[in-house]
């Protein structure tokens, strides 16, 4: 899903997965199409429940809630393992192409619409109702009419600057918010890497490889165009909008703006390696639990705009798997953690 300024109006989108490059998102539930209330296997919701969560460690914010849960569910135990980042996706196709699936798990929101494609998970119960949550997110877990999990976490990429970086390419506040004025300051600050700004490698960093969609999807939103046409059924890549768009990302790389490997951007902002930096929430909450000193010398600014503007909405969901031994238990504790009685 996208989201547009001023209107911040969500549109269903064609999204990626990494099975087939890309496929198309449906559109929200409505009340007479959600599910039934999953049966589960167990029939009881008791015993161990196994989640995953994405990170290098067992997220310290799930901890806290899984012990309420225990206290208010006696019998049921909670097991929050943690899994890298960064190889969480090919953990979890891996499990559920084999059965070995926990029962729950955080699922990035841009994986949700392969992972229900492969038949690997629950359909959401009814009782969760979609209106309860802001639409683009709802629409992240939904195929072909059907949702397969609960929105969990959402944000939106924005551009990160360093002002002690910035100020010394003569830039003045945030950098210009048209793609072509942000391109030709990114230029300049370019300029004073190695003079002004010794540390400086690369005025900003895009990503590369599997995830550079995030990167260049929202340009050509922002050119009016989109991937894919509902309607028609069809993909729409080879339309004036992509080539831009897809014009300009290569443009930073071959303007030597931004390096081409996959170095951790969020680190090298914070080393003063890169000036900029697209991403979304978490670079700001690792920078202020980090860099503390850096605090005062770094501040956000919305994606530039093309002919309009409009961004990626990004973030997690809860899913259950088809193969979850207490499945009763997981969308127990999945409502719990939305606050759903």
């Amino acid at each position: 899903m996208r989201t547009t300024r001023p209107t911040t109006r969500t549109l269903p989108i064609a999204r990626a997965t990494v099975a087939v490059a890309l496929l198309a998102a449906g559109c929200g539930l409505t009340d007479d199409s959600t599910n039934a209330d999953a049966p589960g296997k167990s029939g009881s919701g008791k015993g161990r429940l196994v989640m995953w969560s994405m990170g290098d460690k067992a997220d310290k914010d799930l901890q806290s809630p899984a012990k309420k849960f225990e206290q208010q569910n006696p019998g049921v135990t909670v097991q929050i393992t943690a899994v890298p980042r960064d190889a969480a996706h090919e953990k979890l196709t891996t499990a559920t192409a084999s059965g070995n699936t926990p029962d729950l798990s955080l699922v990035d929101s841009s994986w949700m619409t392969e992972m229900a494609a492969t038949n690997g998970l629950q359909a959401t119960p009814a009782s969760i109702r979609p209106w309860l949550f802001f639409p683009g997110s709802w629409d992240t877990t939904t195929y072909k009419g059907t949702s397969y999990g609960v929105p969990f976490t959402a944000d939106t990429s924005v551009i990160y600057y360093r002002t002690d970086i910035t100020a010394k390419a003569g830039i003045k506040g945030a950098p210009a918010d048209d793609w072509t004025g942000y391109l030709k300051e990114l230029k300049a600050i370019q300029a004073t890497a190695g003079k002004k700004n010794p540390k400086l490698r690369h005025a900003t960093q895009l990503q590369t490889g599997l995830s550079s969609w995030r990167f260049w999807l929202p340009m050509v939103w922002q050119q009016g165009g989109d991937i894919y046409d509902a309607p028609a059924r069809k993909f729409t890549f080879d339309s004036p909008a992509v080539a831009k768009a897809l014009e300009y990302y290569s443009s930073i790389f071959k303007n030597g703006l931004s390096p081409n490997d996959k170095t951790d951007s969020g680190q090298d902002f914070q080393n003063g390696l890169i000036a900029t930096v697209q991403q979304g929430a978490s670079i700001g909450g690792n920078l202020h639990l980090n860099a503390p000193e850096l605090d005062g010398k770094w501040k956000t600014m919305p994606l530039p705009q093309g002919e309009r503007s409009a961004g990626l909405a990004s973030g997690s969901d809860l899913a259950v798997f088809k193969d979850a031994k207490n499945p009763d238990a997981a969308w127990k504790f999945v409502k719990f953690l939305i606050d759903i009685d």
